[in-house]
């Protein structure tokens, strides 16, 4: 994932989702390949350089979704 630091502070980047979690929500962290990842810790490089990684990510993922527990009734007998 892209993120940036600044001394105790953190953030990770989002982007428009990729296709398979679309139906979920409209943001996702980037995630970043291998070159994707050595460029994002290259000092050398700035920001504008690195602009072009924060896209929807393009490889296979896997969604698992998982039930919604119903809602709680409540207690007939407090």
């Amino acid at each position: 994932m892209a993120g940036l630091r600044s001394n105790n502070r953190f953030v990770i980047l989002t982007s428009a989702p990729a296709s398979p979690i679309a139906h979920i929500h409209s943001r996702m962290p980037v995630i970043l390949n291998q070159d994707g990842e050595q460029a994002w810790l290259n000092p050398v490089l700035s920001f504008g350089d690195l602009s072009a990684l924060l896209q929807p990510y393009a490889g296979d993922l896997e969604t698992v979704e998982t039930p919604r527990a119903p809602p709680r009734q409540s207690d007939l007998f407090g």
